[in-house]
């Protein structure tokens, strides 16, 4: 079953083709069409020590707790008893309120503590500087004879001037090489890291590559074959960074 709009808040952690998420605003306007391969993340105990959480031995609260940013306050999860889920446990008091999902314990959170509760490493990045050319027209001049309307003029010059478009290349990959873009017959693919060597094109830097297309009407795998050969040869033709 899709998961319902009114679930899915900004800040909120789900899995989305593979992969944990954290919805960002960038989301909003496709959430329509994603809820669909959205995937809610049960509350295990890894999800909880992810999210900051401390387990707890003999303690008549709960299994888990975790306190706010300034120390002041805690919350607990004890075990459900029927194994569905955790209860929430304020204080002393068992709430019991159960849930079972990473969302369901960050909007809690977030609406007892008014602050938003991340994932280890989900930290906010430092602005990454991007250099970005805007590549001109070339303009072209060349010295002609003249023409006449009886002919070719010798020994009158003229100059000739022609702009010639910037020519655009065949593939395009972004800078974090995460896809590849085809400008001709327009097509994209999600650059992977494969594990089965079905899907693996090839290996560069000690990292295997694979393409996964995304978008591109009557794309075929000797196409995706082609978008490898050229993306193997960019790589080597150019920096790439690890981080």
């Amino acid at each position: 079953m899709p998961v319902e709009l009114e679930q899915i808040k900004e800040g909120s952690y789900f899995k989305y083709s593979g992969a944990v998420i954290r919805i960002q605003e960038i989301h909003i306007p496709f959430l329509h069409v994603m809820r669909h391969d959205l995937v809610p993340i049960l509350l295990e105990n890894n999800e909880l020590y992810m999210l900051g959480f401390s387990s707890v031995r003999d303690s008549k609260f709960g299994e888990f707790e975790k306190y706010t940013a300034n120390g002041q306050r805690r919350l607990w999860l004890k075990k459900n008893p029927t194994d569905r889920g955790w209860n929430i446990v304020i204080g002393e008091a068992d709430t019991k309120v159960a849930i079972q999902y990473v969302h369901e314990l960050q909007e809690i959170w977030l609406v007892l503590f008014r602050e938003p509760l991340r994932r280890a490493g989900d930290e906010p990045l430092p602005p990454l500087k991007l250099t970005y050319r805007l590549m001109p027209d070339m303009e072209v001049s060349v010295v002609t004879e003249e023409e006449t309307r009886k002919g070719r003029s010798y020994g009158k010059m003229q100059r000739y001037n022609e702009r010639l478009p910037y020519p655009e290349q065949l593939y395009y990959l972004v800078w974090d090489c995460c896809y590849l873009f085809r400008n001709i017959r327009y097509a994209i693919w999600k650059v992977t890291h494969p594990k089965d060597p079905k899907d693996v094109l090839f290996a560069y830097a000690g990292i295997n590559w694979g393409l996964f297309l995304v978008a591109g009407k009557d794309t075929t795998e000797s196409d995706t074959r082609a978008a490898g050969r050229w993306l193997q040869e960019h790589l080597r033709q150019n920096d790439l960074k690890n981080g």
